[in-house]
């Protein structure tokens, strides 16, 4: 055995090669799964939007939120309040007293509708 200092091994130049290529083998990784998680949010919105075509429905912009405006059933049936429809009792004048049941759920911009018996201006935001 040699007196002295001893010996490191691996050397500290061999330490510090071995490290930076483990942090570049750690940075991949954290790229490809931030990539994977990426690809599952975007194909899951194609889902949604399959989803919401097949059914009927827009795939509609409200406010910074995008997502799918339903078809009704009832869309064009006689109405007095909003309460007899799934989405809302459309007016087309403020002394009307009875509607038509809206063709989709919601409405990106505000409508003249019957609630509570009155003609009100309905907003979905």
């Amino acid at each position: 055995m040699r007196a002295g200092r001893p010996r490191l091994w691996p050397p500290p130049g061999e330490r510090v090669l071995r490290r930076a290529k483990a942090d570049r083998h750690r940075i991949a990784l954290g790229l490809f799964l931030i990539g994977i998680i990426l690809l599952c949010f975007w194909w899951y919105e194609q889902h949604l939007r399959t989803v919401c075509d097949i059914s009927g429905g827009k795939w509609e912009r409200f406010g910074s939120v995008e997502h799918c405006n339903p078809k009704t059933t009832d869309g064009g049936r006689s109405c007095k309040d909003t309460s007899e429809c799934q989405g809302a009792c459309l007016v087309e004048k403020i002394t009307d007293t009875s509607g038509t049941c809206s063709e989709y759920r919601y409405f990106a911009e505000c409508v003249n509708g019957l609630y509570n018996g009155a003609v009100s201006e309905l907003c979905w935001k």
